[in-house]
């Protein structure tokens, strides 16, 4: 091994950690290149295995699982509401106006564009690839909680983007929350810490509500928009502008929490966007 790679011509300065064929991956990856910003993408292998198993067996395997994730924890698995919501994701799911939304990400071969191929983000083939090849920067895109062995090894920072307006929202629920509390929806851009989405905020940037949103559109929407926030955040930094950091401090929300007051609550807020009745309580300097 060379033992200057560090001063090799050419060399990246962002690394992307993502996953096989994840859309929020593809999101990352397809900016950074309209952006004209070079990077190496480090992809976290899938564990799914092909199956034998009959459809219909796994379909139901596939509705269990989706019961007892996301937004679905907290609700019960015997309310006539939890099965409306089902339906309404499933049914969403196959809209067209849904694959027209990710259409342009559905182009993106990840399998071409991975540099390095590991297990999990957090285990040591990774540590030894980012020591070897010492980046500047990394983005987190479509990656599960990050140990700070790793993100420590970026030489300036780490940075994730979070569909909801920090400090307010950090953790799950992030759309749902950010309706019920009133706030604009909004993509957050932060640095990467151990603890979740706590790091210093860099950038809020709130989305219009459009009257033809519903939960799942809004949330695809504020995904796409903090894929983009991420990489203008990261371009920034590779410019050497300095970025002006909010605290963040706010209340962490869990799956557990967001309950079915909670998400009505949510959806009632929505209608109320819609209608225009409701101004951003705050809006942050971009």
């Amino acid at each position: 091994m060379d033992s200057t790679a560090e001063e090799r011509p050419g060399r990246r300065k962002v690394c992307v950690l993502g996953s096989w064929n994840d859309l929020y991956t593809k999101m990352v990856v397809k900016f950074l290149e309209e952006n004209r910003v070079p990077y190496d993408l480090v992809i976290v292998k899938s564990s799914a295995t092909k199956t034998r198993v009959p459809s219909l067996i796994q379909r139901i395997v596939v509705l269990i699982n989706l019961l007892y994730s996301g937004n679905f924890i907290a609700l019960s698995k015997t309310s006539h509401y939890t099965y409306i919501l089902v339906w309404r994701l499933v049914r969403y799911k196959a809209s067209d106006r849904r694959q027209a939304l990710i259409a342009p990400f559905n182009e993106i071969d990840l399998s071409q564009r991975a540099k390095f191929v590991v297990d999990h983000v957090n285990h040591v083939a990774l540590h030894k690839i980012l020591e070897r090849e010492k980046y500047e920067i990394g983005l987190l895109a479509g990656v599960g909680i990050v140990h700070s062995e790793i993100i420590d090894m970026f030489s300036r920072f780490c940075l994730n983007a979070h569909p909801a307006p920090l400090p307010d929202c950090r953790g799950a629920g992030a759309v749902q929350f950010t309706l019920q509390k009133g706030l604009q929806p909004a993509a957050s851009v932060h640095y990467v810490t151990q603890d979740i989405d706590a790091g210093s905020v860099l950038l809020v940037s709130e989305i219009e509500v459009l009257k033809s949103d519903c939960i799942n559109s809004l949330s695809d929407r504020v995904t796409i928009h903090a894929a983009e926030k991420l990489v203008e955040v990261a371009k920034l930094c590779l410019s050497g502008k300095t970025l002006n950091e909010l605290p963040n401090s706010g209340k962490l929300n869990y799956w557990k929490n967001c309950t079915k007051n909670i998400q009505k609550s949510a959806e009632k807020a929505l209608r109320t966007l819609k209608a225009g009745k409701i101004q951003s309580i705050r809006r942050w300097p971009n």
